[in-house]
C-alpha cells in the first residue's frame, strides 16, 4: 500500500507517542482579545453583513493588521476570530541573538496602545496578556486529503488531485499542547473575577523568569517597575499598576498589569512614554 510521506510523518508521531518520546520546548506565549466585541454582535443581531456595513469588519481587521504584525522570525500567530495567539520560540537563534527579546516585547506593547486608542472608537477595548510555559508537538501540523485517499500515484484523477490539495485539519506546530498559549488565555478569561481589567497590558510570572534565562538579559521588578536591561544597560521599563496573585486551575502565578510603558534612548534612539487607559 502506497504511504504519502504526510502520512509515513504522522505514523512516525503515533509511535513517538506511545514510546513516550516526544520532546517538549521553551517558549513564551501572548493572547490578546477585542474586549466587547459581544457586545457588537449582539447589537448587530450576529449578522456578519450588518457587521460589516458598519465598520465592524474594519476593526476586525485593523486587530487583525495591528496586533496579528508579524514579529519576527520565530513568531507563530494564530487568528482566532476576536483573539490572536502569538508563540515566540525559546531558540538557538533567540539566545544568541538575544536582544531581539527586547524589540519583540517592544512591539508587543506599542500594537496594544495603538489598537487600544482605535478600539475607544468603537466603544470596545482589548486586553493583552504574555506568558511562558512549553509546547509538544505530537503530531503532523495539517492533514490534507492524503490522510483519506487511497490512490496510486501514477494515476490520480483531477477529483483526486482536489482532494489531496485541500487540507482538513489544522494543527500548527508550536501551537500543540502549548503551556504558555493555555496560561496566557485562561488569565486573559478569568476577566474581571479575579482583577484582569480591559485596557491593560499582563505579564505573567513565568515569563519574566525565562526573560532571564537569555543570555545578556535582565528582567528586574524594582519596586513599582519592571526593568529590562541589555549587557546592563536598562532599556525599558514599564510600570506597575497592579499585581495579582493568582491561583487557580492548578495555576499559581503572579501577573502583572502592565498601564505604562517607557522606552529609553538607549533601545530605540528615542525617548518614549505611552501610558493605557488614558486617552489624549
Amino acid at each position: 500500500m502506497f504511504y504519502s510521506e504526510e502520512v509515513q510523518k504522522d505514523i512516525e508521531f503515533n509511535k513517538k507517542t506511545r514510546q513516550g518520546k516526544l520532546v517538549a520546548s521553551k517558549c513564551f506565549g501572548f493572547w490578546t482579545d477585542i474586549c466587547g466585541f459581544g457586545s457588537l454582535l449582539e447589537k448587530y443581531n450576529w449578522d456578519l453583513q450588518k457587521l460589516n456595513n458598519n465598520k465592524v469588519m474594519e476593526l476586525q481587521r485593523s486587530f487583525y493588521n495591528i496586533m496579528g504584525a508579524i514579529h519576527g522570525t520565530e513568531e507563530r500567530t494564530l487568528i482566532l476570530n476576536d483573539g490572536i495567539a502569538k508563540i515566540l520560540k525559546y531558540s538557538d537563534y533567540v539566545r544568541v541573538n538575544s536582544d531581539i527579546i527586547l524589540f519583540y516585547i517592544r512591539d508587543l506593547l506599542i500594537s496594544h496602545y495603538v489598537f487600544w486608542k482605535m478600539a475607544s472608537e468603537f466603544g470596545v477595548s482589548v486586553r493583552s496578556v504574555f506568558a511562558a510555559g512549553e509546547y509538544i508537538p505530537y503530531a503532523i501540523n495539517n492533514q490534507t486529503g492524503e490522510q483519506i485517499l487511497q490512490y496510486n500515484p501514477n494515476n490520480i484523477s483531477e477529483r483526486g488531485k482536489g482532494i489531496l490539495n485541500t487540507t482538513y485539519v489544522y494543527n500548527p506546530t508550536e501551537f500543540q499542547m502549548n503551556t504558555a498559549f493555555a496560561k496566557a488565555f485562561t488569565i486573559e478569561e478569568m476577566g474581571r473575577k479575579v482583577g484582569i481589567l480591559p485596557d491593560f497590558f499582563y505579564i505573567e510570572s513565568s515569563a519574566v523568569e525565562l526573560f532571564n534565562s537569555i543570555p545578556d538579559i535582565s528582567f528586574i521588578k524594582e519596586n513599582d517597575k519592571l526593568i529590562i536591561s541589555y549587557n546592563e544597560i536598562p532599556r525599558m521599563d514599564l510600570h506597575i499598576s497592579n499585581e495579582l496573585n493568582i491561583n487557580c486551575k492548578g495555576l499559581n502565578v503572579t501577573v502583572y498589569e502592565i498601564s505604562k510603558f517607557h522606552i529609553f534612548e538607549a533601545l530605540d534612539g528615542d525617548d518614549i512614554i505611552t501610558e493605557f487607559g488614558v486617552l489624549d
